[in-house]
């Protein structure tokens, strides 16, 4: 099998976990495409459209917020179909080259999308500690292509077999960055070659066990993020919460709104920061513990949570913040044409009229005037 044993038919339990797993790929990758279009869509039109409504959105990392939506939305139309395609067919169809192509295709998206976060968040403590932010005076394109260029070169060293490759993952079944070695044991969890080779490597001392390109590109790309996160998100609470205690008369809304703004991003940073951390764990766990039992079940749990980060932000958005929900509203009345709107506003009005004391009055004398 292409797959491990607890997913496929053949498992007891197999089917209906390969089910759970195929039914939150399409809730993930369903709010996550539809919710981050709508996010690129609302922010757009509230920054070009309705400008001195929404000043909110003219900050300088509005760009970034839109090009993290784009990052998502790309992971969830690329990404998650050619994990779901896995899954109902119990190996990858198609050739061995579009496996290496998505693979790296998904990590370079990923690895961008947690570059752009972190510089979203860096960006932030300098406009609250500086006064300026660190990215005001540059193009937003040229930084944005920049984050791409870097997420590159992260991925290089397995994108040109430097440290390890990408292809297909014949222990986890799965298109994702692979050792490189030839020797490597691609055995799975349970079997007897498995228990021999972690028995072995457990009477080796963890930092001479060695690692493959795929955990030092996770390493490096997602702790040098996660730390630059959490720095600024305190920075961000500590300042905006002296703000917040500033809560003079003369405050204004915009003032009232950004605060509120950083609010809500902080929630969506320490999302980022929290959804993939179980499966770190679990791609590091040759170093902690090489003889985890049931491992590819317990990766591909670590893999199904770490997927909601990626449609997080929208629904954060729009339950916590109130001005993003105002403009979202805003989008939809762009969006509906004005012969539509007069006609459900007619409908309203005289739906109104027939219930108001007034109009329950006529309707009664015309009904005399017809028995007369």
């Amino acid at each position: 099998q292409c797959l491990p044993e607890e997913l496929v038919n053949s498992s007891a339990n197999g089917s209906i976990i390969l089910n759970m797993f195929l039914l939150n790929i399409f809730l993930i990758g369903s709010i996550g495409l539809i919710g981050n279009l709508f996010t690129i869509a609302t922010i757009l039109n509230a920054k070009r459209n309705h400008k001195e409504e929404f000043t909110i959105f003219s900050h300088s990392s509005t760009p970034l917020l839109i090009h993290l939506a784009m990052c998502d939305t790309l992971y969830c139309a690329v990404g998650l179909p050619s994990f779901g395609v896995i899954f109902v067919q119990h190996y990858f169809p198609l050739p061995e080259i579009w496996c290496r192509l998505l693979a790296i295709f998904r990590n370079i998206t990923a690895y961008t999308d947690f570059l752009t976060l972190g510089l979203i968040s860096v960006d932030l403590a300098c406009f609250y500690t500086r006064g300026k932010c660190l990215i005001a005076d540059n193009n937003p394109y040229f930084v944005c292509g920049c984050l791409w260029v870097a997420s590159f070169a992260l991925n290089s060293i397995n994108i040109f077999n430097i440290t390890g490759s990408f292809g297909y993952d014949g222990v986890n079944g799965r298109c994702e960055a692979i050792p490189l070695w030839p020797d490597c044991p691609s055995v799975r969890s349970g079997s007897p070659e498995y228990l021999t080779e972690c028995m072995r490597m457990e009477k080796v001392v963890w930092y001479k066990r060695g690692v493959n390109g795929g955990q030092i590109i996770y390493l490096v790309g997602f702790w040098i993020p996660f730390f630059a996160i959490l720095l600024s998100t305190i920075i961000i609470w500590c300042k905006a919460y002296k703000e917040r205690m500033k809560d003079t008369p003369d405050k204004t809304w915009d003032t009232k709104d950004f605060l509120h703004m950083e609010r809500t991003l902080i929630m969506v940073f320490l999302s980022y920061c929290f959804f993939p951390l179980p499966l770190l764990v679990m791609e590091w766990s040759s170093l902690w513990s090489p003889c985890i039992q049931h491992k590819e079940l317990v990766t591909w749990c670590c893999y199904n949570f770490y997927w909601w980060m990626y449609a997080i932000n929208f629904l954060i958005y729009f339950t916590r913040n109130v001005r993003f929900r105002k403009a979202f509203q805003t989008l939809v009345n762009d969006l509906i044409p004005e012969k539509v709107k007069r006609h459900f506003k007619k409908a309203n009005e005289e739906t109104i009229h027939s219930n108001s004391f007034v109009g329950r009055i006529e309707q009664l004398g015309s009904e005399h005037v017809e028995m007369n």
